[in-house]
């Protein structure tokens, strides 16, 4: 809602307001004595005084919920940047977990080469031995 319209209609509203009152206050003065005529335009007075005042509660009532409106508006595009910041960190993670299963996949890979090598090189030495001894004359 336009803040200027609202105030507009508000303005109007008052005005409006005081205008039956002014207009009740004559009509009461008409058909009444003066004593009865002072005590009842005091009344109308004061029940107008009460209405615009209603009128201007309700006035600094809506400027606070535009601005506390404004100021919810402010969180949520920062809870929304936030919850970007976070969808993005999560995807890096999920990314990084990815790399590091593989890494891990491929030291393993890597260690069971390593372990095959050197259960070769021990098979290798075994076999070395065993033909050396068979190529050594016996002693007899």
């Amino acid at each position: 809602m336009d803040p200027e319209l609202n105030e507009e209609l508000l303005k109007l509203y008052a005005q409006s307001i005081t205008s039956e009152a002014l207009n009740d206050v004559a009509k009461f003065l008409e058909n009444h004595s003066a004593q009865d005529r002072a005590l009842i335009k005091e009344r109308l007075l004061q029940k107008v005084l009460e209405e615009e005042q209603q009128v201007e509660n309700k006035r600094k009532m809506v400027e606070a919920l535009e601005k506390q409106n404004e100021e919810l508006k402010k969180v949520a595009d920062e809870n929304v940047e936030r919850l970007q910041a976070l969808q993005n960190l999560r995807e890096r993670h999920n990314e990084l977990q990815i790399n590091s299963l593989q890494e891990n996949s491929s030291v393993q890979m890597s260690q069971k080469q390593v372990d095959d090598l050197c259960r070769m090189k021990h098979e290798i030495a075994a076999l070395s031995e065993t033909v050396c001894d068979q190529d050594e004359p016996t002693g007899l």
